[in-house]
């Protein structure tokens, strides 16, 4: 690819897959390509190295000048100044509100008045109804302006909401199982099939948090594989406890053809349908996109459904 010197380069999802060797050149590669690269990506330590960052959602198409650092800080930025005016907007629907009550209440007080007058009978009653009909009709017009300065506050409201969605991270509420002590697994001299064939030493606590690296080809997809199966003989090196859940490259465990509620309900038959849709709106993965078959997300979509 990077031999069409010449060439525009678009390239998408470049460094999934690749090992830490792979992932330097490519970035060194795209920096030295004469005719310029528009790279869609995830990787971070990539995105520091773009000159632009175009980021594109519901709304359109935004452009900051500077990596993906410099984007990070207008996304705080953009974050807060939502926020506030968020904020504002919902004190002014209060405040518009709190006018109409008043208003209605002065209405009340003036009706009760003219009722009075009207009993003492020290106004002609013509003039009492024509005051009536006055005060009747600003009321009504003073009600409809407020309720459209309500509508359209409420109006601007949802738009920033909605731009807000859109805007701050994500976040995913997961619920706390019961915790689990003690060694997990063990590997002790234990040789790859594939891979590499030097011995492995290791062993997994619950709890621990382990990152696996190495070059392409390693065996690491394999080891995976390995521990989830438990795919051992009885005289192999190796002890493992509990059950595992195995998330690879290509989500495998997802059926193609069922939407992502009907995937995930056998991980836990407890949750309803709607509870399984709030768990999938945290991750923007809302309306149709819950009943659509896998088949038709994104990649990253699918990613999230796993």
């Amino acid at each position: 690819l990077f031999h069409y010197k010449y060439h525009y380069l678009l390239v998408d999802e470049p460094s999934n897959h690749l090992d830490q060797a792979s992932r330097l050149w490519l970035r060194q590669s795209i920096l030295d390509h004469p005719a310029g690269v528009l790279v869609i990506s995830h990787d971070q330590d990539l995105l520091n190295n773009m000159q632009h960052i175009y980021a594109l959602n519901v709304h359109g198409i935004q452009h900051i000048h500077g990596n993906f650092h410099l984007y990070q800080q207008h996304v705080t930025a953009q974050t807060e100044a939502l926020t506030q005016s968020i904020q504002q907007q919902k004190r002014q629907v209060k405040q518009v509100k709190q006018q109409q009550h008043t208003s209605l209440m002065k209405a009340q007080k003036r009706q009760n008045q003219g009722q009075r007058l009207r009993e003492n009978g020290s106004q002609a009653k013509i003039l009492m109804d024509f005051n009536k009909e006055q005060a009747g009709q600003s009321f009504a017009k003073l009600k409809q302006q407020q309720n459209r300065q309500i509508s359209e506050i409420s109006q601007r409201l949802a738009e920033t909401q909605s731009q807000q969605i859109h805007v701050k991270s994500q976040r995913l509420q997961f619920i706390a199982p019961s915790q689990r002590t003690g060694e997990l697994l063990r590997f002790t001299d234990f040789i790859l099939p594939f891979g590499t064939q030097s011995p492995i030493h290791f062993a997994l606590h619950a709890g621990e948090k382990l990152h696996l690296v190495g070059q392409n080809g390693a065996g690491k997809s394999t080891l995976l594989d390995m521990i989830h199966q438990q795919n051992f003989v009885d005289d192999d090196p190796v002890f493992v406890a509990g059950r595992s859940v195995y998330l690879d490259q290509n989500f495998s465990f997802l059926d193609p053809k069922r939407n992502a509620i009907d995937n995930l309900k056998p991980f836990n038959t407890n949750f309803s349908d709607t509870e399984w849709r709030n768990l999938l709106g945290q991750l923007r993965l809302r309306g149709d996109k819950a009943t659509l078959e896998i088949k038709y997300l994104s990649g990253g979509e699918k990613l999230k459904v796993a």
